[in-house]
């Protein structure tokens, strides 16, 4: 569960396969030394095809969301530089909480599922 923490962007490859991507903020809390911390995570999130086009219309920005799917790690090569690695989370299925605001409170919305 996390918040949508850039733009939702989808777009159609040539052979008309859908894709969306966007990247969601976690927050972890832990206690360290006696001291309450918070540690904050961005993952990157990909859809195809039928869930893709359920968040392009369903889904935006600061909103909190509840991501079901796969991790999935690609190489990418370019040339003349080492390979770097992206992580992304495969969705597969996913449930749109709301809007919270900065305490983490969630409104008593009903929730949207895709």
């Amino acid at each position: 569960m996390g918040h949508v923490a850039s733009d939702v962007t989808t777009q159609v490859l040539d052979n008309g396969t859908q894709f969306t991507q966007f990247s969601i903020k976690t927050r972890e809390f832990y206690k360290s030394k006696g001291d309450q911390k918070k540690e904050i995570n961005y993952h990157n999130c990909i859809a195809w095809n039928s869930v893709s086009k359920s968040i392009e219309e369903l889904l935006s920005k600061n909103e909190l969301v509840v991501i079901k799917g796969r991790l999935k790690t690609k190489r990418i090569d370019k040339e003349g530089e080492k390979s770097v690695y992206k992580t992304e989370v495969v969705i597969e299925d996913w449930t749109k909480i709301g809007y919270t605001d900065v305490d983490g409170y969630v409104p008593e919305d009903v929730a949207i599922t895709s």
